[in-house]
């Protein structure tokens, strides 16, 4: 689970970066200036690009269901 605050930008961001732009040109700079949260910031709470595009695919789906 993802800590409140900073962590949740970060989600935030990924999500609204992926469904306008695809995993193809997904980048963790972009989603850090859309989230206005310093680069090392998403390295340090979901350690990777493809980690954090899986907490945001599994809040998805905690969402909905």
């Amino acid at each position: 689970m993802v800590e409140p605050g900073t962590g949740n930008k970060i989600l935030r961001a990924a999500k609204e970066s992926l469904l306008e732009r695809g995993y193809a040109q997904l980048s963790t700079r972009s989603i850090a200036e859309t989230a206005a949260v310093p680069l090392s910031q998403i390295h340090y709470h979901f350690g990777s690009k493809q980690d954090l595009v899986l907490a945001v695919l599994e809040d998805e789906n905690r969402r909905l269901l």
